[in-house]
């Protein structure tokens, strides 16, 4: 559990087929390869993996990407997405939490 002086943003998702049918799957969300957060004497590293519920949903909390004290101070979540149906292993992109 992180410290509550930590900035979290609560991520919420549906994966749905075309016709509405829920898929399965995993989503990683990984910072760079190690954050650290000297005010808290925090280190952070290696993924998050949220598995797909049968609804096809996922639900997590993970740090906000600008919150104040990160080192590196401007960095992104890098999500990998393995789920059923889409025609290939995986897709990657990166997104930034904001705490706002």
């Amino acid at each position: 559990m992180l410290p509550e002086t930590i900035p979290t943003v609560t991520l919420t998702a549906r994966y749905l087929t075309p016709d509405g049918r829920p898929m399965s799957g995993t989503v990683d969300f990984r910072p760079p390869a190690l954050l650290t957060h000297a005010g808290e004497d925090l280190f952070l590293g290696g993924p998050t993996r949220a598995t797909l519920d049968p609804e096809g949903r996922l639900r997590l909390v993970l740090p906000a990407t600008d919150g104040p004290g990160w080192n590196p101070a401007v960095w992104t979540y890098t999500v990998t997405e393995r789920l059923s149906g889409l025609g290939r292993n995986s897709r990657s992109y990166q997104i930034v939490l904001s705490a706002d």
